[in-house]
């Protein structure tokens, strides 16, 4: 790992330094950030209604940055009365994944740091400011602006938890691929209609708030099984649509090791499937 030191100045001195100095001087170092973004790549299998399915690869990691623990894949969901993933009814849209890759991956190599909650685990509420904040926030806004879009982007439960860093919800290493699938498979049992496959194993998913998604009606919003506390967060759904997708993103995040910066990649959309249809 090279190591190099600079001085700034705004104008031109002449300094007079002891050895001693110069010695602590060549000893310091400049932080070393981990930068994936060309070393991941997803492939979309399978995508229709019903089924999601991808392979993600990971490779060629810069050996000289030490990672250890993670990397993991973080999944997170919208919920929309569109097929469209930025249109939330018929007058709401939001650039979801131009939000997350400025407001929370960054545009400086250092993004946010996200943990899951014990009982609900929202991934990031999407809004206008009524102040200069940027219209993205990891916990529920005090103020925004009720008049303009506003939305929230959850993180499953998977088996009955929130999964955290830096495995995150699914692990990857250097020169790994992992297949995943998410399925709607059983339309008439809602306590088992939404999954997870890796290929080894099955797993059961609820929303954000530790609840179900509607799969087989949708009447009005309290369906979706929202924390109250969100309600204005999901009043842009268009009931009268009869129509209710899930819209899934993910993104790698960089996981724990010898590095400064909390790594994550861009969003990737990776589709949508079909809650509800009538």
């Amino acid at each position: 790992m090279n190591k190099r030191c600079r001085i700034l100045c705004t104008v031109p001195t002449v300094l007079i330094v002891s050895a001693s100095f110069l010695l602590l001087l060549t000893a310091c170092g400049i932080p070393t950030y981990l930068d994936l973004d060309d070393n991941i790549s997803w492939t979309e299998n399978t995508a229709d209604e019903d089924q999601i399915s991808y392979t993600v690869s990971l490779e060629g990691v810069d050996p000289d940055i030490v990672i250890d623990n993670g990397p993991g894949i973080k999944f997170f969901y919208t919920i929309s009365s569109s097929s469209n993933e930025n249109n939330f009814n018929s007058s709401t849209s939001i650039p979801v994944a131009s939000r997350f890759d400025t407001y929370f991956k960054g545009t400086s190599g250092t993004g946010l740091e996200w943990y899951a909650g014990n009982v609900t685990a929202p991934g990031f509420y999407l809004f206008t400011s009524t102040t200069s904040d940027d219209p993205l926030s990891l916990s529920r806004p005090d103020e925004y602006n009720e008049d303009k879009a506003h939305a929230l982007a959850g993180t499953f439960e998977i088996d009955g938890e929130f999964c955290d860093g830096p495995e995150m919800d699914l692990a990857i290493s250097d020169g790994d691929s992992i297949d995943f699938t998410f399925s709607l498979t059983n339309a008439s049992d809602v306590e088992t209609s939404l999954t997870l496959s890796d290929g080894t194993d099955t797993y059961d998913l609820k929303n954000y708030n530790s609840d179900y998604f509607p799969i087989n009606s949708f009447n009005d919003l309290s369906q979706l099984n929202y924390a109250s506390e969100d309600k204005d967060f999901f009043e842009y759904l268009d009931t009268a649509s009869s129509n209710l997708y899930l819209h899934i993103w993910a993104s790698v995040y960089g996981g724990r090791g010898e590095f400064s910066n909390t790594y994550w990649s861009d969003l990737e959309y990776l589709g949508s499937i079909t809650l509800v249809s009538n």
